[in-house]
């Protein structure tokens, strides 16, 4: 099993958005931890939980597409506590997750 984990900073290298994704997507890992993350970033797992956005707690200092935390997993899980967010695109389930204050 390949587990791998990086903090994106707030994709503060919007720039490099393809290249990013490029570099998780070589990682071939089973599970893929993306700190301080945006949800611009979509990967070819077959699921996703990821918080809720952080602009919700503050949104003067964040965008609406950040969030704390994405977890991609090429196993199928299962998610009775979580409530399914909406699919995106490619009709892969993305879950999020309120994280406690």
């Amino acid at each position: 099993m390949r587990i791998a984990a990086w903090n994106v900073e707030r994709l503060k290298h919007k720039s490099k958005l393809d290249r990013i994704i490029e570099c998780c997507s070589r990682t071939r890992a089973d599970i893929l931890v993306l700190t301080e993350t945006d949800r611009q970033i979509r990967l070819p797992y077959p699921c996703c939980f990821e918080t809720l956005p952080v602009k919700v707690c503050s949104p003067e200092l964040y965008r609406h597409t950040e969030n704390r935390v994405s977890i991609y997993t090429r196993y199928e899980c299962s998610c009775s506590v979580k409530k399914q967010h909406k699919k995106d695109k490619d009709s892969r389930p993305h879950y999020s997750v309120k994280m406690p204050r």
